[in-house]
């Protein structure tokens, strides 16, 4: 794929071209204006040759990017992700969570809420992002619920996801002074965390890192592994970095 200018602190809105680039899209979901426009761009990127370094400067006047991200100023890449997502209104990355939180004795009172998602956002307590995902779908005891009779109660809460997103954006939080390596799957089956049987089957297709306040991304094409580094696009040929570098934001597309 195309790289990106670095115009001052911007390897973060660089990393998030990257994303999107590598990213399966549905070109059949419905757009807005803005969608369409942005899409527009994003297709003539793809036909450049790989070693073209381009400007995003276009984007940032088409997102008005800098009302929002100050010019020269560092960013988060997650923020900014989760921003752009939602002002391009891009349902490629966006699913939904069911909670259930109920009493866990007679008489019972329950609820149910369909949140949307646009990234699982995980702590990093275990060296393998199943267990860590495990930790995040885990049932919660909640003490002390009052009940609709102001009754105290325990309450059982639990969640799962139920409309699967073509595009899974995984967050690993972590402290950044004590960053640990983390195994991660190159194939990804979500199906004990979803109530969906369709769809639940994902392949890594991005790799976020940060670095020294710096982020560059590690993304698939075909058969082969790329670092992206602002105007840089480096071959990579072994696997070596999945367990030399602790991850930041991990990218899964579907398996069709």
């Amino acid at each position: 794929m195309v790289t990106f200018l670095n115009n001052g602190n911007t390897c973060y809105f660089n990393v998030l071209m990257q994303i999107i680039l590598h990213s399966n899209v549905d070109n059949k979901i419905e757009k807005t204006k803005l969608g369409e426009g942005w899409y527009s761009i994003i297709n003539k990127l793809k036909g450049l040759s790989p070693n073209t370094i381009y400007n995003p400067k276009l984007l940032y006047r088409l997102l008005n990017w800098h009302k929002q991200f100050k010019y020269g100023k560092k960013h988060d890449a997650h923020e900014a992700f989760l921003y752009l997502i939602d002002l391009i209104d891009d349902s490629n990355f966006k699913g939904h969570i069911v909670e259930c939180m109920i009493t866990r004795n007679s008489p019972f009172e329950h609820c149910f809420r369909n949140n949307e998602f646009t990234s699982l956002e995980i702590w990093v307590n275990h060296n393998t992002l199943n267990k860590c995902i495990d930790d995040f779908f885990k049932t919660d005891v909640i003490k002390d619920w009052k009940d609709s009779n102001n009754n105290k109660r325990t309450l059982l809460k639990t969640s799962c996801i139920n409309t699967n997103p073509i595009n899974l954006v995984i967050l690993l939080r972590q402290t950044y002074e004590n960053k640990k390596i983390v195994q991660y799957p190159l194939e990804l089956d979500i199906s004990k965390w979803c109530s969906c049987s369709e769809n639940t089957k994902y392949y890594l297709k991005s790799v976020v890192i940060h670095d020294n306040e710096h982020y560059y991304i590690f993304c698939k094409e075909s058969n082969s592994w790329y670092l992206y580094n602002d105007e840089a696009r480096i071959p990579i040929n072994t696997n070596d970095w999945m367990y030399q570098e602790p991850p930041y934001m991990l990218i899964y597309s579907y398996l069709e």
